[in-house]
């Protein structure tokens, strides 16, 4: 009796899920004790156009990074359950898992606050140029350009100091959030057979994640589209009607693949994505006409570049299922650890997408996404100088600085 009781029992408990009560609190505690040092550092050493509502600044940002958390809170976790196994931990599996969900942090939180930091020098770098071409500061060959060494290396500075407050920030956090805890840490979450699998039941091969995963990211960057038309109407009509029929498509492509034979939607996929991506490159190097005789690079957005990350993803999955090698058809055998790492990778990319749209009312993070209108071509992007004021890398500032100073 006994022996068929613990059959019955094993036979129960046949998949091992996330266990969400471990990733969501630690991933919510760095989140905002990270966020916290990034709006810090911008307070002390950033542009003065991003140090506006420090407060309000720190609890969007923070909520935005949530899901990046996530990915590196499940990213650790996945690595000690495959090393440690999902036994009951040790005290020595605790704090290893631990220590690397805290490193995980760390690393995430050090990209974000060099991003952040790469954005506040091209600002400031721009600011110098400005200022300079309007009211001379430097009258000795050179100077602009040491200006601009010793804002960069100011930059630097602060995120090698960051990267050492992170680390300590994001292990007392971890830890005292385990032992509020308890001290447990769960690797993973025993599931019931009827519990497993997105629509009730585990899918029998690659494809069936790997659909699921396209049609994810697929209304992912319909949202983003749908979110920077606005701008695109008040300066490019045509633009706008062509993003809101874009984002029709995707998510008619994206509907059509969980409700209709794969071959045909997934033809859809390789063109809404693969049309999106040249359109990109095109308008951020040639530029597109936005007028008659007149074409006008787009700068690099946050939400543009979010949305073609997702569309290239897109692309290749697609490309992948179509193709139908040995590997597709093998049955997945990847856990619900990596399925979600995936998934919320997908939400991370788009939350920022979103924040760089200017639909939420963010407006520090990153230059706008929309193509300058014809008549202000000339009238905002040049200065007294003739020098172009693009917030777009901190290199134009240094060629700009260089013009300058040959005049």
């Amino acid at each position: 009796m006994t022996a068929i009781a613990v059959e019955r029992s094993s036979a129960v408990k046949v998949r091992r899920g996330v266990p969400w009560k471990t990733v969501l609190p630690l991933a919510i505690v760095m989140a905002f004790a990270d966020g916290y040092w990034m709006a810090s550092f911008r307070g002390a050493v950033g542009s003065i156009t991003r140090v506006q509502g420090p407060f309000a600044s720190w609890l969007r940002e923070s909520t935005l990074s949530i899901p990046l958390f996530v990915v590196a809170t499940l990213a650790a976790v996945t690595v000690a359950l495959r090393v440690f196994g999902a036994g009951r931990p040790a005290k020595r599996t605790v704090l290893a898992t631990l220590l690397m969900i805290a490193l995980a942090g760390t690393i995430v939180a050090t990209i974000e606050l060099s991003l952040s930091s790469w954005y506040d020098y091209v600002l400031q770098s721009h600011q110098l140029v400005r200022m300079n071409s309007i009211h001379p500061m430097c009258l000795q060959p050179g100077c602009l350009e040491v200006e601009l060494s010793r804002t960069m290396w100011l930059q630097v500075h602060s995120v090698a100091y960051g990267i050492i407050f992170l680390l300590i920030t994001n292990l007392v956090a971890v830890f005292w959030t385990a032992a509020l805890m308890g001290g447990r840490i769960n690797l993973a979450k025993d599931r019931p057979a009827e519990q497993a699998g997105l629509v009730g039941r585990a899918p029998h091969s690659r494809v069936d994640r790997l659909v699921l995963l396209l049609a994810t990211v697929l209304v992912a960057a319909a949202v983003i589209h749908a979110a920077v038309m606005p701008q695109f109407v008040g300066v490019w009509a045509a633009g706008g009607l062509l993003i809101s029929i874009l984002a029709g498509a995707q998510l008619l492509v994206a509907a059509g693949l969980l409700i209709m034979p794969r071959r045909l939607p997934l033809v859809g996929a390789v063109l809404v994505t693969v049309v999106p991506v040249t359109l990109w490159v095109v308008s951020h190097t040639i530029g597109l006409a936005v007028a008659p005789g007149v074409r006008t690079p787009n700068t690099v957005g946050l939400a543009s570049s979010a949305v073609t990350i997702l569309e290239f993803a897109g692309l290749l999955l697609s490309l992948l299922i179509l193709c139908d090698g040995a590997w597709v058809r093998r049955p997945a055998t990847a856990s619900e650890h990596v399925r979600w790492i995936a998934v919320m990778s997908v939400v991370s990319i788009a939350a920022f997408g979103l924040a760089g749209s200017g639909l939420l009312g963010l407006s520090d993070y990153g230059p706008g996404d929309a193509p300058l209108p014809a008549s202000a071509t000339h009238s905002h992007s040049e200065n007294a100088s003739g020098v172009r004021l693009d917030p777009s890398a901190g290199a134009e500032a240094v060629a700009a600085a260089a013009k300058i100073k040959s005049s």
